[in-house]
């Protein structure tokens, strides 16, 4: 298991205060990164090439594209167009940093046809797959959208029966699935070795918050406690709102640091428990 925090590397300033951050950390044991690549803004290969020696003494993993972007446009529309620009852009530097893995989403606009969309995305797939394997890298399929914003393409049985037909592993988003109200721990139980790793952050049912782990109603005990039944290699990766802003090098680094620990108690059990 390695433990990753997900950051969008901003500017200059704000890339090195990520990594002088990173340093604080150093007591924690190896941390790595997840990339939240932004190619929509002008300019921002710049700061990766920058930074690529540093960051590549790092773990990393990439986040595809967002903005932008959405995998169930059909082939030939701008929007596609513009969606494998961005994921080329992406592909590259993750193979350049030897990224573990791509997360990827089906979707990210909302629904119009459902059935539609989910064949388009599927097709997609296919391509896109392809190419990330040109590049060496291995997608893990997450589970996007939230109710409130009518972009769930999947819901949590429709998700679960796709990798029955897909030989692909995904990526669990703790907080996805919070405001979904999906039964974590059964999709858990049902996918165990096939989920490589989770987005970890809490909220209050409703809203993708991305709050730290304790704040909402995500019951973090349980999802150890699942975590050490099906998942025990899993990685993990705090993916909170506030570490998308420089705001973060004022009053957060401590709590970061204070929920960096409690995750590595609880995966410091799990090994334990096992040996």
């Amino acid at each position: 298991m390695t433990l990753y925090i997900s950051v969008v590397l901003l500017d200059e300033t704000w890339t090195r205060n990520l990594l002088s951050l990173l340093e604080n950390l150093r007591g924690y044991e190896r941390i790595g990164l997840e990339i939240f690549p932004m190619f929509h803004i002008g300019g921002y290969s710049r700061i990766l090439d920058k930074f690529l020696p540093k960051l590549a003494e790092l773990p990393i993993t990439f986040h595809e594209p967002y903005y932008e972007t959405d995998h169930s446009c059909k082939r030939g529309s701008v929007e596609y167009r513009v969606t494998m620009e961005h994921c080329k852009n992406a592909f590259d530097y993750a193979a350049r940093l030897r990224a573990g893995h791509i997360v990827y989403h089906l979707n990210n606009r909302a629904i119009s046809n459902k059935d539609e969309m989910l064949r388009i995305a599927l097709e997609n797939l296919i391509e896109i797959n392809d190419l990330a394997d040109s590049y060496g890298l291995k997608l893990l399929i997450e589970n996007t959208g939230v109710s409130a914003m009518n972009n769930v393409l999947l819901d949590e049985n429709d998700f679960v029966d796709l990798f029955d037909m897909l030989d692909h592993d995904c990526l669990i988003d703790t907080g996805h699935a919070n405001c979904n109200k999906w039964n974590l721990g059964s999709v858990m139980e049902r996918l165990q070795g096939r989920i490589r790793s989770y987005h970890l952050h809490n909220n209050f049912g409703a809203n993708d918050d991305h709050n730290r782990i304790f704040e909402g109603t995500l019951d973090l005990g349980e999802f150890f406690r699942n975590y050490s039944r099906y998942t025990p290699d899993a990685d993990i990766v705090l993916e909170y709102k506030c570490l998308l802003t420089p705001d973060i090098m004022n009053d957060d680094i401590e709590w970061i640091k204070e929920d960096v620990s409690h995750v590595r108690r609880m995966t410091c059990a799990v090994e334990t428990s096992r040996k």
